[in-house]
C-alpha cells in the first residue's frame, strides 16, 4: 500500500529489499531479551506467528483463544493469560498459535469439542451454544479448529484459513494434513441433530464432497453420533453409537475409520 512495496503478514510488515521487519511485534513488551522487530523469537524455522495473539484460562477453568487477546491487560477478572502457543508433549496436546489444537488422544479431543459447544458457549446470551469442529487425521490425532468466529449452527472453517481438498487433505498455509473425516457438534436443539444434506459450500454434505467423499460426523443433541458421505453424485448416511459412549471412551472412531473405504 502507498507505494511501500512491503509484504503484509498481519501483525507486521516485511521489507523484501532490506530483508527486515519494520513493525514492532504486538507482544514485544513481554520479551525484553529479544528485539521488538524480531519474528518468532528469531526462530522462524521452528515457529510461526501470523498475528501475535494468545491463549488464556477463562473463568470456567477452560483454556481459550481469542484474536483480541495480547496480554493480561486484555482479560477481565477471573481470566488468566497463558501463552502464545504451547506443545504439552506430556499431555499430548498442542495449543497452536492460530487457535487450533492437535490432540494425540481422540477421546480427549471429542470432549473438548462437545464441552466447548454445549457448555462453554451456552450462555444466557447464546442459549444454543456454538458449533465446534475438528478433523480426524490419518495418523490418529484430532485437529480441533478455532471456534471464536463460529455461531450456533455453523463452523466457519475458511475464515480461519483452512480449506479441505478433494485429495483428502486439509490445507492451512504451507501446512497440509491428511484427513479421514470431519467431526463437529449439532448441539443446537432447535435444529436437526443429523448432518445436513446440502451438497455445496460449508454444509455437511458439501464438506464431504469437498473432501473427496470422506464422512462428515455430527455429535448430536439427541445423544447419537451420525455420519454422512458423498459418492457418485448421491449420499449415504449411517449412525455410530451414542455420544455419551464416545465421550466416555467406550469406543473410538479412528481404529474403525482407518479400515474403511469411502
Amino acid at each position: 500500500m502507498h507505494g511501500l512495496n512491503t509484504y503484509d503478514y498481519g501483525a507486521r510488515q516485511h521489507d523484501p529489499i532490506l530483508a527486515r521487519w519494520d513493525r514492532i511485534d504486538p507482544l514485544a513488551e513481554k520479551y525484553y531479551n529479544t528485539s521488538p522487530y524480531a519474528y518468532c523469537g528469531n526462530s522462524p524455522i521452528n515457529a510461526i506467528d501470523p498475528d501475535g495473539m494468545d491463549w488464556y484460562k477463562d473463568k470456567d477453568g477452560s483454556i481459550q483463544y481469542n484474536s483480541g487477546v495480547h496480554s493480561q491487560d486484555d482479560l477481565s477478572k477471573g481470566q488468566t493469560y497463558l501463552w502464545v502457543a504451547k506443545n504439552d508433549k506430556k499431555a499430548g496436546v498442542d495449543y497452536r498459535n492460530d487457535g487450533s489444537i492437535i490432540y494425540n488422544n481422540e477421546t480427549v479431543a471429542y470432549n473438548r469439542i462437545w464441552k466447548q459447544a454445549d457448555t462453554h458457549y451456552r450462555t444466557k446470551d447464546s442459549r444454543g451454544g456454538r458449533e465446534v469442529t475438528g478433523f480426524i487425521l490419518s495418523n490418529g490425532k484430532v485437529l480441533v479448529l478455532p471456534d471464536y468466529k463460529n455461531d450456533a449452527t455453523t463452523s466457519h472453517i475458511s475464515e480461519y484459513g483452512y480449506k479441505v481438498s478433494k485429495d483428502r487433505t486439509l490445507v492451512h498455509g504451507n501446512e497440509r494434513f491428511n484427513i479421514l473425516a470431519n467431526i463437529h457438534t449439532h448441539q443446537e436443539k432447535t435444529t436437526n441433530s443429523k448432518p445436513s444434506y446440502i451438497p455445496f459450500g460449508e454444509s455437511d454434505l458439501g464438506i464431504s464432497r469437498s473432501m473427496g467423499g470422506l464422512p462428515v460426523m455430527t455429535m448430536g443433541h439427541d445423544n447419537m453420533v451420525h455420519a454422512i458421505y458423498y459418492h457418485n453424485g448421491m449420499y449415504s448416511e449411517f449412525d455410530l453409537q451414542s455420544r455419551t459412549g464416545l465421550l466416555n471412551g467406550e469406543y473410538k472412531i479412528y481404529p474403525w475409520l482407518k479400515n474403511q473405504k469411502f
